[in-house]
């Protein structure tokens, strides 16, 4: 069982163009899972818990990859767990 809250973030990446870095197209985060109502700390051992994100993607936008990771704040910043980097074909 967690014993901190940890915050999602879900980002939608873009292709880079010739010379430059990737794009954030857009991004969902939430300070808790299951559309900001279920705190980690609240989670059963081996629970699994779905949660739903949509990324719209802007117009003539070419996404390459969804970049999911779980972060923890506090006064010192943003600490992010490892993240998950998903290829879209």
């Amino acid at each position: 069982q967690p014993t901190e809250d940890y915050a999602v973030g879900v980002h939608l990446i873009g292709a880079p163009s010739v010379g430059e870095a990737p794009a954030l197209l857009s991004q969902a985060d939430s300070q808790h899972p299951v559309y900001g109502w279920y705190p980690t700390t609240q989670w059963a051992a081996s629970e699994c818990v779905d949660d739903v994100y949509s990324l719209p993607v802007p117009a003539g936008a070419v996404p390459a990859e969804v970049l999911l990771f779980m972060y923890t704040h506090d006064e010192t910043g943003f600490h992010n767990s490892q993240q998950v980097r998903l290829a879209i074909p």
